[in-house]
């Protein structure tokens, strides 16, 4: 009978602790409104600084490219002028 008892209280004890322990887990599983608020907030303060430094990046390269565009006409225009003693009229003449 004691041997019994005892088995029943250690049953009873550990379906406690298996109580406690999954209304512990199911009462602070998830996120709150206000925390998925704030990480959204924060990610697109993140894309919107990643965006504009995307863009300030990408007119210097057009800005680069133009200059070496212009950099190729002015040199093709110096030796048309050195060969014919005279500018191009057109950018077709100097190839």
């Amino acid at each position: 009978m004691l041997y019994f008892s005892l088995v029943q209280r250690t049953e009873d004890y550990t379906k406690e602790k298996r109580m406690r322990k999954d209304s512990t887990i199911s009462d602070q599983s998830g996120f709150t409104l206000c925390e998925v608020m704030v990480v959204v907030a924060i990610v697109s303060i993140l894309a919107t600084i990643s965006i504009a430094s995307y863009v300030v990046f990408a007119n210097k390269a057009k800005t680069v490219e133009a200059e070496i565009a212009l950099a190729e006409v002015s040199r093709r225009e110096m030796l048309y002028h050195d060969a014919q003693g005279k500018y191009s009229s057109d950018l077709q003449s100097i190839g």
